[in-house]
C-alpha cells in the first residue's frame, strides 16, 4: 500500500516539475526527500530536518570545491540567507577564499571574489 502511495507521489512531483521551469531544479530534492520520510513522523518537521542537512551537506562540498575557510564560508552564506543578498564588500569575502600570493602577477586578489561566485551558478 505503501508503494503506490509513494509512486503516486512521485509522478505528482514529476507533472508539477515538467509543468514550472522554477521546480525543474528541485525535482531531484523533492524526490530525495519523498524517498526519506517516515510516516511516523510529523512531515514538515522531516522536511525542516532534511532541508538543514542538504544546505550544511551543499556548503561542505562548496567549500571543499573552492577551497573556501571553513570557519569564514558558513558565517558569510548565513549573512547572505539574512540579509538576503551577498555582500559584495572585499573584506567580507576574502575572508572566506583561500589565501591569495602576494608576490604574483595580479596578486589573485580581484579575480579570486568573482570566480568563487560564479562557480556554484556555471
Amino acid at each position: 500500500m505503501r508503494q503506490s502511495g509513494e509512486d503516486e507521489t512521485r509522478a505528482e512531483i514529476a507533472r508539477a516539475a515538467d509543468a514550472s521551469s522554477t521546480l525543474r531544479s528541485e525535482r531531484d530534492l523533492a524526490e530525495e526527500f519523498v524517498a526519506s520520510v517516515s510516516a511516523d513522523r510529523a512531515v514538515y518537521d522531516q522536511w525542516c530536518a532534511f532541508v538543514v542537512a542538504k544546505r550544511a551537506e551543499e556548503l561542505e562540498a562548496i567549500i571543499a570545491e573552492q577551497k573556501l575557510q571553513p570557519d569564514a564560508a558558513p558565517a558569510f552564506i548565513d549573512a547572505a540567507f539574512r540579509d538576503g543578498q551577498l555582500r559584495m564588500i572585499r573584506t567580507a569575502i576574502t575572508k572566506t577564499l583561500p589565501p591569495a600570493s602576494r608576490f604574483s602577477a595580479g596578486g589573485g586578489h580581484g579575480e579570486a571574489p568573482e570566480g568563487g561566485l560564479t562557480s556554484p551558478s556555471a
